[in-house]
């Protein structure tokens, strides 16, 4: 369906343009799509491991991370890494392209890992790198198997609605970048996902520690299939990233950097986000990002265009 002007003015990040689906594409999800449910199914199989894996590795039902000792963390944080590359696998992203190295520590404290954000496929390839410590919304506790075993990797969950929850997720934070044992930090800062071709503002939560962050670019070259999600429905996305004989994901980690001194953690933040656009060639742009939620209602029909405009903030 043709986007207009004025819908991709009020909505650009969130506006999800597929590339036209051609006599190839059609052809590769009938032949793909039976296969598509075995790769599923052999994906999901593969994280049903992941809880007698972890209570094996760590010796204990309900392991603590940091009551472990720093060889089974490591071999949690291996399985785990290797868990999610066969889960990608399945998918055809039968390579990660990395670019430039991942530092972890940096005078003794964890760097963090801020990276931008188009896909549910975004946290499978940055688990996939070892890059733990997520920030996770209050509802992936209620995940099957996921949910129970994502503090083991060090996952920090907050209710966006509770101003108390992220108080203490921000306190949370600050305890993992000085805790040695733990798994580090990793973060959206754009809060949402977006089309890929520009980066949002940034939530400045991660800019105020001391701690040095790295930020990491994550690019999906698909030339016929745009993996991103945006305000797009998953259940179609999902069945194209599951039809694509090769998914093509690239990883770039850039240097190292440190909030300089009388730097504000906004500005900070700013830096950070133009150094990532520079590196993708997109644009920054203005946009909140509860402003997808209105544009959702739209594509669902259930309210106008001038509608979702004029509740946007």
């Amino acid at each position: 369906m043709a986007v207009s002007e004025k819908e991709q003015n009020a909505f650009g990040p969130f506006v999800v343009n597929q590339p036209h689906i051609g006599l190839f594409e059609k052809l590769k999800m009938i032949f793909l799509g039976p296969f598509a449910p075995i790769r599923f199914i052999i994906a999901v199989l593969a994280i049903f491991t992941m809880t007698p894996a972890f209570r094996l590795i760590s010796g204990s039902k309900h392991p603590i991370r940091k009551d472990l000792s720093p060889l089974r963390r490591l071999l949690l944080d291996v399985y785990a890494a290797g868990l999610f590359r066969f889960c990608i696998l399945c998918g055809g992203a039968y390579h990660i392209d990395v670019r430039g190295k991942r530092i972890r520590m940096i005078n003794g404290k964890h760097v963090s890992v801020v990276a931008n954000h188009q896909s549910w496929l975004d946290i499978c390839v940055l688990v996939s790198q070892r890059c733990f410590g997520m920030i996770a919304k209050q509802a992936v506790t209620k995940i099957p198997v996921i949910g129970p075993n994502a503090p083991v990797v060090g996952t920090v969950f907050v209710d966006r609605e509770s101003k108390e929850s992220r108080m203490s997720a921000i306190d949370a934070i600050n305890d993992a970048l000085t805790d040695p044992t733990s798994g580090g930090v990793t973060v959206f800062p754009e809060g949402t996902t977006t089309n890929g071709h520009c980066i949002m503002p940034f939530k400045t939560t991660i800019f105020r520690s001391a701690a040095p962050v790295q930020p990491v670019v994550i690019r999906y070259p698909n030339t016929r299939f745009n993996v991103s999600l945006a305000s797009g429905d998953w259940k179609p996305n999902f069945f194209r990233c599951l039809t694509q004989f090769v998914n093509h994901i690239q990883v770039t980690y850039l240097p190292p950097t440190e909030r300089e001194k009388d730097e504000t953690p906004e500005h900070f933040a700013e830096r950070v986000r133009a150094l990532m656009a520079d590196e993708l060639g997109v644009p920054m742009v203005d946009y909140a990002a509860r402003n997808k939620i209105p544009y959702r209602e739209y594509l669902k029909g259930k309210i106008s265009l001038d509608e979702a405009i004029s509740r946007c903030v």
